[in-house]
């Protein structure tokens, strides 16, 4: 335990150094310096992130941090910027999970039946900050893969992607890495992994009669795994809102793998 919170400090003190060499959190107020130094263990992906962009951005000049805004998920530094095009000084801000850039995985499952990729299996559940039902990617936060295979998927979607499938033990016969997605540049820092991942069925008697019967979920915060035809996937895409899904399915469906 103790060795953890020794590596978690020379972490600490190592982003803070790199910080300490930038211009700008030179010029930044010591009451903002100490908001940045007492945010919590968690925060530490945003801090190793800030500490490595960039002090320019295009034709923006960062001058200075002038407040910093955070909640239990996200939080929101406001910089004191000049454009080296007109000289005007001005502010520009941008939100972060407090993860840092990299915050997880989002994709598809791609049934195969015999050889061929028969359905897509996607998630339909209430967002909170929209107030409305989503038919969305499967996925979150610290979902990798290593050497072709799922290294870990939210439990609950993995045991109602089970029951689905009729199968005791999720397996990913092939993972298709999609390349990166940045779901809203011009806001947000955020960077995630797009992937599609292929489950063979030996045949499909009566899976999607067993789907369109039962309705799956539970839990704090209720959702459902929905199955989609492959032939139906015009209907899906016009139907989501989700930026990771669509993404998902135009990549997919670039590469020629639906």
């Amino acid at each position: 335990m103790r060795l953890n919170m020794v590596n978690f400090e020379e972490a600490r003190k190592a982003i803070f150094k790199k910080l300490g060499e930038l211009d700008w959190y030179k010029k930044t107020s010591k009451e903002v310096k100490e908001e940045l130094k007492n945010l919590p263990d968690e925060f530490e992906g945003f801090l190793d992130d800030l500490s490595q962009r960039p002090e320019t951005v295009g034709n923006v000049e960062v001058l200075k941090m002038i407040r910093l805004n955070h909640g239990h998920y996200l939080v929101n530094p406001v910089f004191e910027v000049r454009s080296n095009l007109t000289n005007e000084i001005f502010t520009y801000e941008y939100s972060s999970w407090k993860y840092g850039k990299e915050t997880g995985c989002k994709g598809v499952i791609l049934v195969e039946v015999e050889g061929k990729i028969e359905y897509l299996l996607v998630k339909k559940t209430n967002k909170f900050p929209v107030g409305e039902n989503v038919i969305e990617a499967l996925g979150g936060f610290y979902t990798h893969f290593k050497d072709n295979k799922l290294v870990s998927l939210s439990k609950k979607n993995e045991e109602q992607i089970k029951r689905i499938l009729k199968i005791e033990e999720l397996k990913i016969k092939k993972y298709v890495e999609l390349g990166d997605f940045y779901p809203d540049a011009g806001l947000s820092n955020q960077k995630v992994s797009l992937f599609g991942a292929i489950v063979e069925l030996e045949k499909n008697d009566g899976v999607v009669d067993y789907f369109e019967k039962k309705k799956v979920g539970g839990g704090k915060i209720n959702f459902e795994v929905e199955m989609w035809r492959v032939e139906k996937m015009a209907d899906l895409i016009n139907e989501s809102q989700d930026g990771y899904l669509l993404a998902s399915l135009a990549r997919l469906t670039a590469n020629g793998i639906v």
